[in-house]
């Protein structure tokens, strides 16, 4: 019995220690992701801590050596003893892992398999990085930071010097909803692959009705010349509210698909994303982060300070007991007018004698964010 009563408070001494070592590291850990993966939707900082008897396992991924090495200092300086089990990505996978989408629309997913929830979509032509692979699906981020699962036949897979080769190419816009590529200069020929408004294609030859362009994959067909803009003429443009309107209204009665950012469907934020890329302005991908980009506007209750082309964000206001939260967006028309995609993309109206007047929209409005300024805060604007 004493030898009993003598083992029972060595253990729970020792689990106490584990408890306390634990705890800090798991502070440690969710300090640094803070600061790292505040939003794992566009950064990679998957760490976690398991006690073994006489030290703690340090297991998961990164994206950087500076991160894990941020990660093991902090560790250090608190005397914890660990096991390393963390993976650089940028290391195992390499510097010249990267990508050229090749479809009109590549899908992305949340996890590696056709069942799983769709994220977001990416445009032809777009550069991606390729951070991990499983089977036949690769873990990739987009320009605008977003990340996601891809299926390896959406892309073609270039090294650092392949990418910039690309990027530094002479190439179109397609700026209609929807055409095809033709394997010939005639219409009457078999096509090779559909395109939609925003994708990027190489420009080998430019003739009368149809030019010559080329896949990243190295296909090459033909497209009518009224169907794109070339790089130079793209670049020429500005921004302006009128074409930003004019845009949106092209996709009206386009369906709502959770995750959609193109001509084939659309969600709220995949819609204004849309309509502000082809305008040359390259928003983020969720409403609750292009909340966060433009100029805040002061609400009134007439609109009569909103612009069009202003962005609306609806949710729910913050209190005392709650945090503001933002569940969807649209633009601003004009004339008390929204143009969004719920349902379908539509117009309503926040003038209570309108026929298109949407109440319950309205008593969800959060605020408003103006994105067409001089010099837009957190904005990459492609014209420059």
């Amino acid at each position: 019995m004493k030898k009993l009563l003598f083992t029972i408070p060595l253990f729970l001494i020792f689990f106490n220690c584990q408890k306390t070592v634990d705890t800090r590291v798991n502070k440690i850990i969710s300090t640094l992701k803070n600061k790292y993966a505040k939003d794992s939707r566009v950064a990679i900082f998957n760490i976690t801590a398991s006690s073994s008897f006489n030290s703690i396992v340090i297991k998961g991924e990164v994206e950087s050596s500076v991160a894990k090495s941020e990660l093991f200092d902090s560790l250090k300086s608190q005397s914890v003893s660990f096991i390393d089990s963390v993976v650089v990505l940028e290391t195992k996978f390499g510097k010249n892992n990267w990508g050229i989408v090749h479809l009109s629309v590549a899908n992305m997913r949340s996890q590696p398999e056709q069942s799983a929830e769709l994220g977001s979509q990416t445009l032809l032509g777009t550069i991606i990085k390729i951070w991990k692979t499983d089977g036949g699906w690769s873990f990739i981020q987009t320009p605008d930071k977003y990340l996601g699962w891809m299926e390896n036949e959406s892309f073609t897979k270039v090294s650092t010097t392949g990418a910039k080769k690309w990027a530094s190419s002479e190439k179109i816009i397609v700026t209609v909803l929807f055409d095809l590529v033709y394997s010939s200069d005639s219409e009457q020929s078999e096509p090779i692959s559909d395109v939609v408004a925003g994708d990027v294609l190489q420009i080998i030859e430019q003739n009368n009705k149809m030019s010559k362009v080329k896949f990243p994959d190295g296909r090459i067909g033909y497209l009518k010349n009224s169907s794109f803009l070339n790089q130079n003429s793209w670049l020429a443009r500005t921004s302006s509210s009128n074409r930003i309107i004019s845009n949106a209204k092209l996709m009206m009665g386009v369906p709502y698909l959770w995750g959609g950012t193109s001509i084939k469907g659309v969600d709220c934020s995949g819609f204004t994303k849309t309509i502000y890329l082809l305008n040359g302005i390259q928003l983020n991908r969720d409403a609750n982060q292009q909340a966060e980009q433009g100029e805040d506007i002061s609400f009134d209750s007439d609109f009569s300070k909103f612009q069009p082309g202003d962005l609306l964000f609806f949710g729910r206001k913050k209190t005392n007991n709650k945090p503001e939260r933002i569940s969807h967006v649209g633009i601003y028309m004009g004339d008390k007018k929204i143009i969004h995609s719920s349902g379908f993309v539509h117009v309503n109206s926040f003038d209570p004698a309108s026929s298109i007047y949407n109440e319950g929209l309205l008593k969800r409005f959060v605020r408003g964010k103006r994105i067409l300024t001089t010099n837009p805060p957190s904005i990459t604007n492609l014209f420059q």
